[in-house]
């Protein structure tokens, strides 16, 4: 927070004039906007721990600099996301990206350094600049001065998206509210030095007052949809989504990428529609998101994450790719990915048919997965608090692999979650048909190397593309696997296993790696 601001009693305190307004749409997607923010990190963006530039101090928020300050470096060489920290801060996005490639420090942990810099030396945004930027401001107000284009409402039951919760010191943006009464919120904080999504309870907030900048437009919110199945329908495909209230939205529309091309705008549907059938080319895969949009207007909803389908008559065996990561507010904080995408991709020239779904269809008996060959389970940095494989999806993936399937997993909490955290079952699940031991919940080498004589045999490659993963398991083998991938001469990072497993009638094989498969950045 911008350290001058003076309190003024509410009565001194004046409206501005000539604010910009905004929508709560675009006021979201402007927070959206900053913490999905992928750049490429080198050396001159860095200080090494704390350095002196100009007479001030600074210290970046990047991974050579955990001196003191817990995990707080987080931002790598390489492709980051994320805008990050700086007191004072209220770096545009533009700026921020042409900062980052004249070589410019990119976030600040010092929190007293001088901030009438603006963007010359240091750039990145503190919680008050985020918030300023989210609500159209061309110039920062901090925690203090706020109320100069804001209200304090009744309650925190009056809150809707976009508004905000403020106290001296710190401000975060409501996204929504869920089921259990909590908010999601939008901040740029200290802790993390960055912009991120968190959840609060009132009680959490009560030293904070609900305000809501005045120039808002008061727009209808619109509902974000989610991706339930891209499903191969002979050659054609199926898309399959669901909304929470699909007739306060104007439609939806479908967002294509396919091979060598970018993301378009394929089609839109009407807003009683919650599918949508078509055709790819032969042996193409193709991914799909959906936005809903607004009843009138332009504005459209967050957008879902992204799912791919391919069918290729080449070949008769199919597979399928299940998107189990939910977790919003981890080391990978956004409220969509695209992690199916790299599965898919990285399947797609082998001339395999492939369909994507959550884990929710499998959860619900939407998906079969013994309709399939080969089933690749993505759980990102999924933990303990939104499950990584509930009891019911530890019946089918049982019931799958009993049946002769062949299950690939990776996730960097599953053993933390299963074998550490877990029951009984739990632990069964992990032990006896991922067919691995827990050992510890990190590893210091983000490298891996493959194992002679196995899947990996000959590979090395790195896994801090998209996000630094803090936390990958370290595990071991157990009941007939063998080590398949290693962080080092000491730690195991990825087992695979062939053979029946406990009530098996064939023999399945089994592939699992303590780190998600959609960090791994070099894409051959």
């Amino acid at each position: 927070e911008y350290p001058y601001d003076i309190s003024l009693p509410n009565s001194l305190k004046k409206k501005s004039k000539m604010t910009a307004s905004v929508t709560r749409a675009d006021a979201l997607a402007t927070a959206d906007s900053y913490i999905v923010c992928e750049w490429t990190g080198s050396s001159s963006n860095r200080t090494d721990g704390q350095e002196t530039i100009n007479g001030i101090e600074v210290m970046t928020p990047s991974n050579n600099n955990d001196k003191g300050y817990g995990s707080a470096g987080w931002w790598i060489i390489g492709s980051n996301t994320k805008v990050p920290y700086k007191w004072g801060g209220f770096t545009s996005l533009v700026t921020y990206e042409s900062g980052v490639t004249s070589g410019k420090k990119a976030g600040d942990m010092i929190t007293g350094s001088e901030v009438s810099w603006g963007d010359n030396y240091v750039i990145g945004v503190d919680c008050s600049g985020y918030v300023s930027r989210c609500w159209g401001q061309t110039s920062k107000y901090g925690t203090s001065t706020i109320h100069n284009i804001s209200s304090e409402l009744g309650s925190w039951n009056d809150m809707k998206p976009a508004d905000a919760a403020n106290k001296a010191g710190h401000i975060r943006l409501n996204v929504e509210r869920n089921s259990d009464g909590r908010f999601l919120m939008a901040e740029a904080a200290g802790s993390g030095w960055a912009c991120r999504y968190a959840i609060f309870s009132t009680s959490a907030l009560s030293s904070y007052s609900p305000i809501r900048y005045d120039n808002i437009i008061d727009s209808p919110t619109i509902p974000t949809p989610e991706l339930v199945s891209t499903d191969l329908s002979g050659s054609g495909f199926e898309i399959n989504w669901n909304c929470s209230d699909p007739s306060s939205t104007g439609g939806h529309n479908i967002y294509r990428f396919a091979e060598g091309g970018s993301w378009e705008n394929y089609r839109t549907t009407n807003s009683s529609t919650l599918t949508y059938s078509g055709t790819n080319s032969d042996g193409v895969a193709c991914f799909y998101k959906v936005k809903s949009k607004a009843i009138s207007g332009t504005d459209e909803s967050i957008v879902t994450d992204a799912y791919g389908v391919q069918y290729d008559s080449h070949n008769s065996e199919k597979f399928l790719i299940v998107d189990g990561f939910d977790r919003i507010t981890g080391d990978f904080n956004s409220l969509y990915h695209e992690f199916a995408m790299d599965f898919g991709m990285a399947l797609r020239k082998y001339k395999y048919s492939f369909e994507t779904c959550s884990n929710d269809a499998v959860i619900a008996g939407d998906v079969n997965l013994s309709n399939y060959d080969a089933v690749f389970w993505n759980l990102g940095d999924e933990s303990t608090v939104d499950e990584t494989f509930s009891s019911t999806e530890q019946t089918k993936a049982k019931t799958y692999l009993q049946q002769g399937g062949k299950l690939f997993v990776s996730g960097s909490e599953v053993g933390w979650d299963l074998d550490y955290k877990g029951g009984s079952s739990d632990k069964d699940f992990y032990n006896n048909f991922l067919k691995a031991d827990y050992y510890a919940d990190s590893t210091n080498d983000h490298t891996v190397y493959g194992e002679s004589g196995t899947v990996f045999d000959g590979l090395s490659f790195g896994f801090d593309g998209i996000w630094f993963v803090k936390w990958p398991d370290v595990i071991t083998t157990n009941g007939g696997s063998e080590v398949a991938l290693r962080y080092n001469s000491s730690q195991v990072a990825g087992i695979q296993y062939s053979g029946t497993v406990s009530g098996g009638s064939s023999a399945c094989k089994v592939v699992y790696m303590g780190f998600p498969f959609g960090t791994i950045y070099e894409e051959q």
